[in-house]
Formats: structure tokens, sequence, C-alpha cells
């Protein structure tokens, strides 16, 4: 590899676990400025948990593996990344002729194809009221949603689901599956059990949903994006 070629994929490492989870996490943000019984579920699903592990258990006292018995955390970040795919357009590099499925078109090798994965996230083929932010659509996965056998496949940085079947795809799939998937879970989790055991939070008077930013690099909310907010009786900051 050149050395250009290694900057380059620096910088998007950089990039793709900087820009993408404050893209992500502005984002639920503001969907559950619309929704504070959702704020509230999440609240007590914590409460529950740090009682679980014995008294005076602390948010400083959860663990990597406790992110993972919170359901409603996980299905927020879930549905989030559904109607905010961060990054919006994806190049690929045709590497051999590729025959575009039920037509006669041949993609040439040495020719770029862009994707757009957000498309099927918020098609009412695969998800029933797609617009609408419902994070509880996902406590119990749809077959037809995931389409995906459970096959792993190992590209050299530990096995991964194959998941180019599924429409849902914020972190792509195969080979170029993001590999920062794991992480971002975590940091994304992390960030929402942080803001909600500390505050409640709302829309400004008269505020409401921002529209999508589409020229920027990832899909950001467009301005005024602004929420007010109140600490709880368990906020520690």
């Amino acid at each position: 590899m050149t050395d250009q070629e290694i900057a380059n994929l620096l910088i998007g490492v950089l990039m793709g676990g900087q820009h993408t989870s404050a893209a992500t996490s502005a984002w639920f943000l503001l969907h559950l400025a619309e929704r504070p019984d959702l704020q509230d579920e999440i609240y007590q699903d914590i409460v529950n948990l740090l009682k679980s592990k014995g008294p005076n258990t602390t948010l400083d006292d959860l663990s990597y593996d406790d992110l993972s018995g919170l359901p409603n955390v996980n299905n927020v970040i879930r549905e989030t990344l559904r109607l905010h795919m961060p990054l919006h357009s994806i190049f690929r590099k045709v590497m051999n002729p590729l025959l575009v499925p039920n037509t006669n078109y041949v993609v040439p090798k040495g020719h770029h194809v862009l994707v757009a994965p957000g498309y099927s996230m918020t098609s009412e083929r695969w998800f029933p009221q797609a617009l609408t932010f419902n994070p509880h659509r996902w406590d119990q996965p749809d077959a037809d949603q995931q389409k995906d056998d459970g096959t792993t496949v190992d590209y050299g940085f530990g096995a991964i689901s194959k998941g180019v079947n599924s429409p849902y795809l914020p972190f792509g799939g195969g080979r170029h599956r993001c590999v920062g998937e794991q992480f971002a879970y975590c940091q994304l989790g992390t960030i929402l059990t942080t803001y909600v055991y500390n505050l409640k939070w709302s829309f400004k008077p008269n505020g409401k949903l921002p529209e999508v930013d589409y020229a920027s690099m990832v899909t950001l909310p467009m301005e005024p994006a602004e929420i007010a907010w109140e600490k709880r009786d368990t906020c520690s900051i």
C-alpha cells in the first residue's frame, strides 16, 4: 500500500468512529425529545439493572456486558440507525463485470457503483410505518425484515454475520461490513444511558424534529435542532 492509501484509510477510521456516532446520538436525542414515555422506559431499565447489581451501585459501575441487558437502549440505537443511516451513500469499485439483477445491463469491470442502503431501511416493503420512529419494532424482529440465515464468515477480524441479504444495513454487509459495529453500540449505549439516567428533555416551545441535511458528509439534523433539559433526582453530573 502507498502512503496515500494508508493515510486515506486512517482518515476513514477517524471519521467513521467520530462523526457517525455524533450524528446518531444527536438524532436519538431529538427523537426521544418527542417521546418522554420512551425516556422513562429506558430510565426504569437502568434503575432495575443497577438494583440487581447490589446496593450503592451507580452508573459508573455498569460494564460492557450490562449494556446488552438494556434492550430498550439497543432498540433505540437500532431504530435511529434505521431512520438515519450516517452515511447515505456507499461507493464500490466493480472488480468483475456485474449483471444488474432482472435486467440485461452489465456494469463493466473498473467502473464504480453508488448504493444508498438507507433506501431499503425506510421502505414500507420491509418496515411497516417505515417513517415512524418506533424502537419497539425491534422487540421481536420479523424474519422477513432480517433475511439473515445466521451464517457467519471471518474476513480476518473475527466472525461476523454475512448480513448481505438483510434490508437493514447501517453497517453495510459482506467483507466490507463496518468493523466498528460493536464499538458503536458500546459508545452510543454509554452516551444514551448517561443522558437518560441524569436528564429529562423535550423540544423547546414550538420546536420540532428537524429535517435531514443530506448535503453534509454524514446525515446531520438541520438547524435549529435544540432541546430543553432538566436534571433528574438521580443526576450526578
